[in-house]
C-alpha cells in the first residue's frame, strides 16, 4: 500500500509540475503583450499548483487568523520545503529561497517559475541584489514570504531571526506580517520532525519519498493579528521572532 501511495504522489508531481511550468512559461509573453502583471500571473498559477500538490500529498490544513491582504511582506518559521506548498496553497505569494532549490527533483522546475527570488547564502554580497529584487513583486501587488531563520529546523523551537532581508521594511517602515507553522503525522507513523520537517543533514530525495509514503499529515498555519513596524532592522527581527514564537507550538517528536 505504501509503495502505491509513493508511486501515485510521484506521478502527480511528475504530471502537474511540468504542465504548470508550461502554462506559466507560455502565458508570460501573452500577459506582457496585454499589459497585465507578470508577477501576479505567476503567483496565481503557483497558487493553483500548490493547492493541487497539497491535496496529492494528503496535507490536511488548518488555518487560524486571517492571511494578510496583498501586497504584503510576511515572515514565518521554517521547517521544510513543504512550507512553500502550505503557504502558497493558502494565499498567492512568492518567496526568497536558497539557490540550490532549482536543482531539486520534482520541486526544482516549479519554484523559479513561480517567481521565487533565489539567495546564495554563501555570498554576503548577494543580499543587496535580493533586497532590490524584493521590490518587484511587492510593487506589483504580490505578497512576499521570507524565512528569516536562514535555514529549516526540526520544529523543537524557533531559532533567532536574521535581520538582513528585513532592511527594506525597516527603511520604509513597512508593516511586516507573521505566521507560525507546525506539522503533525498520524499515530503509528514517523513523527513530523523526521518525516515532514527537513533539517540538518537530511538528504532531499530519500526524505521526499518518505513524505510521499505518509497517508496524510496535518499542517497548522497561524497568522498573527497585527503586523510589526520598526525602523531598526535588528529590532524588527527581534520583535517578529517574539511574535512568531508566541504562536508557535513545537512539532511532536
Amino acid at each position: 500500500m505504501k509503495s502505491i501511495r509513493v508511486g501515485f504522489k510521484m506521478a502527480a508531481f511528475a504530471i502537474v509540475t511540468p504542465v504548470t511550468w508550461l502554462v506559466i512559461t507560455c502565458g508570460v509573453p501573452f500577459i506582457r503583450l496585454t499589459g497585465g502583471s507578470v508577477p501576479r500571473w505567476r503567483a496565481r498559477v503557483f497558487h493553483i499548483w500548490a493547492r493541487v500538490i497539497a491535496r496529492a500529498l494528503g496535507m490536511e490544513v488548518t488555518v487560524e487568523g486571517e492571511p494578510p491582504p496583498s501586497p504584503f511582506l510576511l515572515v514565518a518559521n521554517h521547517l521544510s520545503y513543504v512550507d512553500i506548498v502550505l503557504l502558497v496553497s493558502r494565499v498567492p505569494c512568492t518567496f526568497v529561497a536558497r539557490a540550490d532549490i532549482k536543482e531539486w527533483p520534482l520541486f526544482g522546475p516549479m519554484v523559479p517559475a513561480g517567481g521565487t527570488i533565489f539567495l546564495n547564502r554563501d555570498l554576503k554580497r548577494d543580499i543587496p541584489r535580493v533586497i532590490e529584487q524584493l521590490k518587484v513583486p511587492y510593487q506589483a501587488g504580490v505578497g512576499v514570504v521570507i524565512f528569516p531563520e536562514g535555514t529549516s529546523s526540526n520544529g523543537e523551537t524557533v531559532p533567532p531571526f536574521r535581520s538582513s532581508l528585513l532592511e527594506p521594511a525597516a527603511q520604509g517602515r513597512f508593516p511586516v506580517f507573521h505566521a507560525s507553522i507546525r506539522y503533525e503525522t498520524p499515530e503509528g507513523h514517523l513523527s513530523a520532525r523526521e518525516s515532514v520537517c527537513w533539517w540538518g543533514n537530511m538528504e532531499f530525495l530519500p526524505h521526499l519519498i518518505g513524505l510521499f509514503g505518509l497517508p496524510r499529515f496535518r499542517a497548522s498555519l497561524v497568522f498573527g493579528s497585527e503586523p510589526v513596524i520598526n525602523g531598526d532592522r535588528k529590532q524588527l527581527a527581534i520583535e517578529l521572532h517574539e511574535a512568531v514564537k508566541s504562536r508557535f507550538r513545537p512539532v511532536p517528536e
